[in-house]
């Protein structure tokens, strides 16, 4: 079986590194259901519960765009792992990814519920 290596993000966790099957079974146990692909960078899939918000998981990690405004806020666990565009297939993050996407998201940010926003800190 092939495997890949790749990044999980548990919500109040740091990420981790982990080599996990190059299957889409893996991939849904790991966010405990159906994926959806969130757009981050060409050369990246980010693969989170698709049903996450609905279902009520906790909040993990908002992702910004260059300017820095929220455009996803990720519920529940969710896995990065690496894109070659020209095949459409996932692949193993190499060493320079894994850092950067480490880097990016080793904090976790706090989430506070309004009657009209949600907060972040």
């Amino acid at each position: 079986m092939k495997t890949i290596n790749a990044i999980i993000v548990e919500p109040g966790r740091p990420p981790r590194a982990a080599e996990i099957p190059d299957t889409l079974e893996a991939k849904q146990h790991i966010v405990d259901g159906y994926i959806e692909s969130v757009p981050i960078a060409d050369d990246v899939s980010l693969y989170c519960n698709e049903e996450g918000k609905l279902n009520g998981l906790p909040l993990n990690r908002a992702l910004h765009d260059r300017n820095g405004d929220i455009y996803e806020i990720i519920a529940g666990t969710f896995l990065i792992t690496g894109y070659n565009p020209s095949t459409g297939e996932d692949e193993s993050l190499n060493d320079e990814q894994t850092e950067h996407y480490t880097r990016m998201f080793t904090h976790s940010e706090t989430f506070a519920l309004t009657d009209t926003h949600i907060i972040v800190q």
